[in-house]
C-alpha cells in the first residue's frame, strides 16, 4: 500500500453515501461491512468505490470481512487503478465512533462507521463518520465525508 503523507479529510463519490446507507438498513440489526476503494490526493482520502462484503462474524456486535470478498476487493481496485483504502462496516446501535475492537482489528488505515440509529417514528437516522487509523490507534478523526471530488487521476 503506497498510502503516503497526513490524511486530514475524506471525499466519498456522488451517491455513495447513500449505498453504504442502504447496505447498513439491509442488514438490520447485525453489522454490514465492505472495503472503501479510492486513492489519497492532497491530504484527502477519495473513496470512488464501496465494495460490499460479507460479515463473516455471527455476533451482531462484531464484523469480520470474508478473505474471499477481500481479495476479490484488492483485484477490483488494482483493475481500476485504486487502492483499498479502508473499511466500513455499520453500527446498528447507533454509536458513530469506532469500538476498540474496530480499532484493533482495522487492517487499513480508513475505519468508516454506518451509525443507525433510531428517530422515533418507525424509522432510523444515519450518520456516516470516519477515522484515520495508524497502529490500532485514531491519528486522526475525518468527521463526515465531503460529496464529490475531482476525477483527475
Amino acid at each position: 500500500m503506497t498510502l503516503g503523507g497526513a490524511v486530514t479529510a475524506w471525499a466519498v463519490a456522488p451517491r455513495l453515501a447513500d449505498e453504504l446507507e442502504r447496505e447498513a438498513r439491509a442488514a438490520a440489526q447485525s453489522e454490514a461491512c465492505g472495503l472503501l476503494l479510492g486513492r489519497v490526493r492532497s491530504g484527502c482520502a477519495e473513496v470512488h468505490v464501496a465494495f460490499g462484503a460479507r460479515n463473516v462474524d455471527r455476533r451482531p456486535a462484531r464484523f469480520r470481512i470474508d478473505p474471499v470478498d477481500q481479495l476479490s476487493a484488492e483485484s477490483a481496485a488494482s483493475a481500476a487503478g485504486l487502492e483499498v483504502l479502508g473499511a466500513w462496516h455499520s453500527h446498528p446501535g447507533g454509536r458513530t465512533s469506532p469500538s476498540a475492537a474496530d480499532l484493533s482489528g482495522s487492517a487499513y488505515p480508513l475505519l468508516a462507521v454506518v451509525a443507525l440509529s433510531a428517530t422515533g417514528q418507525g424509522s432510523c437516522a444515519a450518520v456516516i463518520e470516519a477515522w484515520w487509523v495508524v497502529s490500532g490507534a485514531v491519528d486522526q478523526p475525518l468527521g463526515s465525508p465531503r460529496h464529490g471530488f475531482a476525477t483527475r487521476r
